[in-house]
């Protein structure tokens, strides 16, 4: 008996044994060989940069780097050199590609004309969205466009893509203007009450109000009053993300149950609750009035093709979840970044007055003196050529999302280069993103912009406030720490 109770307890502990091995093995792996074999396979192609330190990589590194003050520096063209001072140091360091490390994350960082367009032009699903930065956002972005990979990515891209497409749009206008009067009408209150006529306006925060209120009306029609509820929501959601930074991917705590996390899942429990009821109602509707062909939001357009997806089994047979997502993504994508590029444009119009001046004069001679109006001749568009220039010049200085981030799904050639599965390459200044996965929604952003500048430019004059602080700062997208304070008065026309 004792012999046999030996013979089980050392099979037992043998069993133990090797269970603890094959784990630390497949530990090791993880932590030690996956990223070794992953940089000898880039750095063999000649492709440098700093040495990590495990386990943080080159995170230390980056904390340690500090700007670089330079005495010609312009510091509202400058500013990504202080916001990530790290990258200007490498590229000076090793060239405009080079290998760094997050923790146990590989990074090609790509500042490459030639390269950046070879990635522009790859369309496979195998160049993908990075899951150390999508998985922090899952709360609040679930399975949407913004996070999905693969074939949930595409399906969702099919989708959305012919609402945006011009032809769509056109039919949005008429929301886009009546937005912004309602804009124009409240700053014109401000100037009136003060006695100097002139007032100092934090811009940015109306700016978002007038995004939302827009992004409202055009996915949920005429239930945008509870849209904005959920807008207000992902509001507070997206604060509580931006808390612990996401840029090096390290630590994702929003799975602990600190408060933060505990707040963060609740609002989100609330948002698919207010979503699926506007969803429920609507769908009522369609079953009673049978209206689903009349209604054209975005909303409408989901649920029939949710409804046709789930009949495919392309999304699977609860379509409830990929219709909350994608309106969550919706309002992500097209209100917060909208109002934060139109924020941007206007303060470097303040500080350029001739370019300002230029754009105001462009769109009197368009519209012959009178307020811009789009919605009975959107070919007006085509003719704001200055304002388009000063709109992609903006862009191109203060980009809201600030980096293109791809991970490789699968090993890959690009250029010439061979790119192993999970490394993952930014790239700066390209404020739509590029290749396949580039924003389905820039026709209606910039449309957007276009018609809130020419309005804005159209009715005001803008100047820079002496109590306005320029401190950019990166929290999921390109902010104004302190605001963005303008000095706003009417233009004059008593003499046109």
């Amino acid at each position: 008996m004792e012999v046999e109770y030996q013979w089980v307890m050392g099979k037992l502990w043998w069993t133990i044994g090797l269970i603890v091995i094959s784990r630390v093995i497949i530990l090791l792996e993880k932590v030690l060989f996956k990223p070794r074999r992953i940089r000898s396979v880039i750095e063999k192609q000649g492709i440098n940069g700093p040495k990590p330190c495990f386990p943080y990589g080159n995170i230390s590194e980056m904390q340690k780097i500090c700007p670089q003050p330079s005495a010609s520096a312009d510091p509202y063209q400058e500013w990504i050199h202080s916001l990530f001072p790290y990258f200007q140091t490498w590229k000076q360091r090793y060239g405009s590609v080079y290998l760094y490390s997050t923790g146990l994350k590989q990074h090609l960082y790509v500042g490459k004309p030639e390269l950046i367009k070879d990635i522009n032009l790859h369309t496979s699903l195998d160049l993908g969205r990075p899951s150390y930065l999508s998985k922090p956002l899952m709360p609040m972005l679930g399975n949407g466009i913004l996070r999905a990979n693969g074939q949930l990515w595409s399906f969702q891209r099919n989708l959305i893509v012919p609402e945006f497409f011009m032809s769509k749009i056109k039919n949005m206008i008429d929301i886009m203007e009546e937005s912004t009067l309602t804009i124009i009408k409240k700053w014109e209150r401000c100037i009136t009450e003060n006695k100097e006529k002139i007032a100092e306006i934090g811009i940015e925060v109306d700016l978002k109000i007038l995004t939302e209120d827009i992004i409202s009306k055009a996915c949920f029609g005429s239930d945008y009053e509870q849209g904005k509820q959920i807008f207000s929501k992902l509001k507070d959601m997206q604060a509580a993300l931006s808390k612990p930074s996401i840029l090096f991917g390290f630590l994702n705590l929003s799975f602990f149950p600190t408060k933060e996390s505990k707040k963060m899942w609740r609002l989100k429990k609330e948002v698919d609750e207010l979503v699926m009821n506007i969803v429920h109602n609507r769908e009522i509707q369609n079953r009673e009035n049978n209206v689903d062909e009349k209604r054209g939001d975005l909303l409408q357009k989901i649920l029939q093709g949710a409804a046709s997806g789930a009949t495919s089994n392309d999304v699977g047979q609860n379509k409830n979840p990929i219709i909350i997502d994608l309106c969550k993504n919706i309002y992500f994508a097209g209100s917060e970044s909208t109002a934060l590029a139109i924020s941007w444009t206007l303060l470097l119009l303040a500080l350029h007055p001739e370019w300002q001046q230029r754009v105001r004069s462009e769109i009197l001679d368009t519209f012959d003196n009178s307020s811009p109006h789009f919605f009975d001749d959107s070919s007006k568009f085509q003719k704001l050529k200055v304002l388009t220039t000063v709109i992609q010049e903006s862009l191109r200085l203060y980009g809201p999302g600030v980096f293109a981030t791809r991970e490789v799904l699968a090993d890959m050639k690009l250029g010439e280069f061979m790119l192993p599965k999970a490394c993952k390459h930014p790239q700066a200044y390209i404020p739509f993103g590029l290749g396949s996965r580039s924003c389905l929604g820039q026709n209606f952003a910039i449309t957007q912009m276009k018609i809130i500048l020419s309005l804005l430019i159209y009715n005001f004059s803008f100047e820079v406030s002496p109590n306005y602080r320029h401190f950019p700062v990166y929290n999921m997208l390109l902010m104004p720490k302190y605001g963005l304070k303008l000095l706003v008065t009417k233009v004059d026309r008593s003499g046109k």
